[in-house]
């Protein structure tokens, strides 16, 4: 069985800090049309504040998530991709800017 988008109750900036989301209006996003841009965006700039994953998760089928965290070039620095990593049961290593240790 697929899972959905679910369309929040709440306006997206409710969710996310309009920081996030600095070059755009974040109320003008539709969950559904721009998930290409909400996923990585949040997955790049959440600044380790968990609610914002939670929030994203809410919306999100985890299956998506993991998709744009592997294939998002934005989302960079090796901390930021080990802590996504571990929350999604994903490695490191396939995310597009991991730089191994032995490589820096």
């Amino acid at each position: 069985m697929e899972e959905k988008i679910n369309i929040p109750d709440l306006k997206l900036s409710q969710l996310f800090r309009k920081g996030i989301f600095w070059d755009v209006d974040i109320d003008l996003l539709d969950v559904k049309r721009d998930a290409y841009f909400i996923i990585p965006r949040v997955l790049n700039r959440f600044m380790f504040h968990e609610v914002f994953l939670e929030n994203l998760e809410r919306i999100y089928p985890r299956v998506l998530i993991c998709y744009y965290a592997v294939n998002s070039g934005e989302i960079r620095g090796n901390e930021k991709t080990e802590f996504l990593a571990k929350r999604y049961g994903l490695r490191p290593e396939d995310f597009i800017n991991f730089i191994p240790p032995e490589m820096m």
